[in-house]
């Protein structure tokens, strides 16, 4: 396999991160959008770049196979006072991918960096039910079940809970 590079991700990386959101989505049904669900501009997507590598609560890693993304986390922060001491982390993976340690490595490197940002103290998550393997991984990096959103995804003709997940930093 090419070497996967983990990397912060540049303005410029807008419209490749467009098309992996698409791609990703068309995936899994874990995540929370359809691919005709996104909406988003390149221009948009700068922005949330730009956000996500500039304020001080939000990390976003990026896992690239030759120059093309594979693999996105995020911990986004809170601007509100009583909310700046926790980040909601997410973390998707081309299916293509699964498997290969890269939900894992963005995760480590997410958490290392909340770790090291002294105003988190707590990152959470939400996890579809079904999705095993990221509940298994979650388990083991230390976070720990805080709750339960009931018929929370709706697919396949079928209500799907959410398992809310939180570890302290």
């Amino acid at each position: 396999m090419k070497e996967i590079q983990f990397i912060t991700p540049e303005v410029q990386d807008a419209p490749e991160f467009l098309k992996y959101l698409k791609t990703v989505c068309a995936d899994t049904l874990f995540l929370r959008m359809y691919p005709d669900e996104i909406f988003y501009t390149v221009s948009d997507e700068e922005v949330f770049i730009r956000k996500m590598t500039t304020e001080k609560n939000n990390r976003i890693i990026v896992a690239k196979v030759a120059g093309r993304i594979v693999g996105s986390g995020t911990i986004e922060g809170s601007s509100l006072q009583k909310f700046l001491h926790r980040g909601e982390l997410g973390v998707s993976v081309l299916k293509e991918y699964w498997g290969r340690g890269i939900g894992k490595e963005l995760m480590t490197q997410l958490l290392s960096w909340a770790r090291e940002n002294r105003s988190l103290k707590k990152i959470n998550l939400h996890v579809n039910v079904e999705n095993e393997i990221a509940v298994k991984l979650y388990k083991k990096l230390g976070f720990m079940f805080e709750g339960k959103l009931r018929n929370d995804f709706y697919y396949e003709n079928r209500f799907v809970d959410t398992y809310l997940m939180g570890i302290d930093v």
